[in-house]
């Protein structure tokens, strides 16, 4: 697709692949879709309240009706659209530095499908006529978004620390403080230039120091638009996302709650955890990387249960989106001290990212590096997020990343 990525249309904020005039273009473009409500939320980037504006005029003269609903998670402005049965706009660029951001269309509670993608991305292309005049509302998230919250019920009182990536997280903060009163709140002063600063779910270690330093019971990192959560234990032991999903599948299945015993994961999850759920009879699928494929999965009934490496983690068909609340809320509900100790079990494969503007004849690279990591995985492919192509390497023999890897390096000063 020409402006969709893997999650929205995201670039850095005036540049061609972000520009006003682009998002102009989007806001116009809404009147493909019969709902006239589109509410839109966004994160503490500076550049987001410009972005906010050009829409607004966008889909006012498009004859909508904007409800603003301000500085919000998207799991919450998912929650909203699915309730008022409408469509949305957040304002983010997830876990990219202030620089970046973009705009994730969000549709009665779902990303949009492709075909709504490509039905949009075509109107863009199209001239487009005022309708009528719509209109504008500044609103809150309604109290009762809580309610789920609050019915995830947690025995043990625990001291937790919450970095909220100067980020979406921080409308959450009072709720948070209010239901854990010991809690550690950092980077919870967003400028508009800090989101995601060395903090968050890309930076768990600063977390990690603050909770060992201050003796507390766990922490966890937020991303900059609250749908990604990093755990990290009492002992220091940092929970990405692959490790989270074996965590919830075996005990889902313990109380036979997971769905077609089935968990969905992305194509770049960590091989050794997987291979562990599958020696314990869960079943693993592995779809392209993106939330949207692991959601997509969920709501044609294959399991109740995916996510990603990242952080992102979803639950359930009703509650059909990634949300880092939810994954600390729902980890705490279930934490005992034997589910700690059986990530003992898990080998985690060797594993090194890498990530390069230009890879010329990448095809051929990628096979090359599969005859070296045989024992392991090769993943080449091109960022949905960044201007970037980022190449992927795992296997348990270290000696086989290590000799993929300067391959790749000498094959990256040769041919580019």
């Amino acid at each position: 697709m020409k402006y969709f990525k893997t999650d929205g249309i995201r670039g850095v904020f005036g540049a061609s692949d972000l520009s006003i005039e682009l998002i102009l273009k989007v806001g116009y473009s809404f009147d493909i879709f019969n709902e006239n409500k589109v509410l839109i939320g966004y994160d503490t980037r500076y550049s987001s309240k410009i972005i906010l504006q050009a829409l607004k005029y966008a889909l006012e003269i498009s004859g909508k009706t904007v409800f603003d609903y301000g500085v919000i998670s998207t799991p919450a402005l998912e929650y909203l659209t699915k309730k008022k049965r409408t469509i949305g706009i957040m304002i983010t660029a997830s876990h990219n530095d202030f620089t970046y951001n973009g705009l994730k269309i969000i549709y009665k509670g779902h990303k949009l499908d492709d075909s709504l993608k490509e039905k949009l991305e075509k109107r863009m292309e199209e001239n487009h006529k005022p309708v009528k005049i719509g209109s504008y509302r500044e609103n809150k998230c309604p109290k009762n978004y809580f309610k789920f919250f609050d019915s995830i019920k947690i025995k043990k009182k625990y001291k937790i620390v919450f970095d909220l990536a100067n980020g979406s997280m921080c409308f959450l903060n009072d709720y948070l403080k209010k239901r854990f009163p010991d809690a550690i709140m950092i980077n919870n002063e967003p400028n508009g230039f800090n989101i995601n600063d060395e903090c968050g779910a890309l930076y768990p270690e600063l977390a990690r120091k603050i909770m060992i330093d201050n003796d507390y019971d766990i922490a966890v990192s937020f991303d900059g638009d609250g749908d990604r959560a990093i755990i990290i234990l009492k002992n220091g032991k940092i929970l990405n996302g692959d490790l989270l999903l074996y965590f919830f599948a075996t005990e889902l299945k313990k109380k036979n709650k997971l769905k077609n015993n089935t968990v969905i994961y992305s194509l770049i999850a960590n091989r050794g955890i997987t291979n562990v759920l599958e020696e314990n009879n869960i079943k693993v699928k592995f779809v392209n990387v993106g939330d949207e494929n692991i959601s997509s999965e969920i709501k044609n009934g294959v399991a109740s249960l995916g996510g990603e490496k990242s952080g992102h983690i979803i639950f359930n068909k009703k509650y059909n989106y990634s949300c880092g609340l939810t994954t600390i809320l729902k980890f705490l509900s279930m934490l005992n001290e034997k589910a700690i100790i059986n990530l003992n079990c898990i080998k985690e494969y060797y594993e090194v990212s890498k990530n390069y503007k230009e890879i010329r004849m990448i095809n051929k690279l990628e096979n090359k590096l599969k005859a070296i990591v045989t024992s392991g995985n090769v993943i080449v492919r091109r960022s949905g997020t960044e201007n970037l192509f980022r190449v992927i390497l795992m296997s348990p023999n270290k000696c086989e990343i290590i000799d993929g890897l300067n391959f790749l390096e000498n094959w990256i000063i040769a041919k580019n």
